[in-house]
């Protein structure tokens, strides 16, 4: 019990970490007010920080969380002045956002959001956009390496951060840090938990998680990469759960 306590805490600070760049949440625009009236980078930084919502919400665990931001992203009306061609995407973005939403698994959900994420660096990359907000530019080194929980869930934070930049930009070098990270070796259960059955489930996802890192390196293509992504937003989740950190961590 002492351990799950620990542990509670040690992963609300993660999230709390992996929540700090977000801004005041925002309401979703006024249909009243003429959509040409909003500009492109202001559009564009809703767009980022609801995404961020919805990866936060489910790196927690927590699926109902994941509901208003994609609702926004799902429902939200499109602007005038983007570059010709970007249409097409939003359409798509629209509609994973929304399968996210009703999602019932975590599953489920993680690889919506991946195909969501996909689908802003195809457009990115569509429309030769270089996207502006200044977290996408800050990779910098992760926290060290070290056989204890606290640094090895924000080395998990820091990988997870660098492959949903190499996703959204897209960005070869953020992917392949990340990946990198991931690869590390895994932390045995019972650093963990005490409950000998947790620990058995709880094992397994730790051992996905060390795998996904591996299976991104050798990952060549985009969407190859955003089903490893969702894979792994899923797991965060799974183990979260098992560990019956949901309540702890919203």
């Amino acid at each position: 019990m002492k351990k799950l306590v620990t542990l509670s805490a040690t992963l609300l600070f993660f999230v709390v970490l992996t929540s700090c760049g977000e801004t005041t949440r925002q309401e979703p625009p006024d249909e009243a007010v003429p959509a040409s009236t909003v500009p492109i980078a202001e559009h564009m930084g809703e767009h980022f920080e609801q995404v961020t919502r919805v990866q936060t919400a489910l790196v927690r665990g927590d699926l109902e969380g994941v509901r208003q931001p994609t609702e926004w992203l799902a429902a939200h009306p499109a602007i005038v002045g983007l570059p010709e061609g970007w249409s097409p995407f939003v359409d798509e973005m629209r509609t994973e956002a929304r399968l996210a939403g009703e999602a019932k698994t975590f599953e489920a959900a993680g690889a919506a959001t991946a195909a969501m994420v996909l689908t802003c660096g195809e457009c990115h990359t569509a429309v030769k956009a270089e996207p502006r907000v200044p977290e996408l530019g800050s990779r910098g080194l992760p926290p060290a390496d070290q056989i204890d929980t606290v640094p090895h869930m924000l080395r998990h934070q820091w990988a997870m951060r660098q492959m949903w930049v190499g996703l959204i930009n897209p960005s070869e070098e953020s992917w392949r840090k990340g990946v990198e990270v991931l690869t590390d070796a895994p932390l045995e259960p019972q650093m963990m938990t005490d409950d000998v059955e947790v620990r058995v489930v709880v094992g397994g996802l730790a051992e996905r998680v060390h795998e996904a890192g591996h299976n991104g390196q050798r990952a060549e293509d985009w969407s190859t990469r955003a089903r490893i992504y969702g894979e792994l937003l899923s797991t965060c989740a799974d183990c979260h759960h098992a560990l019956g950190l949901v309540i702890a961590l919203q």
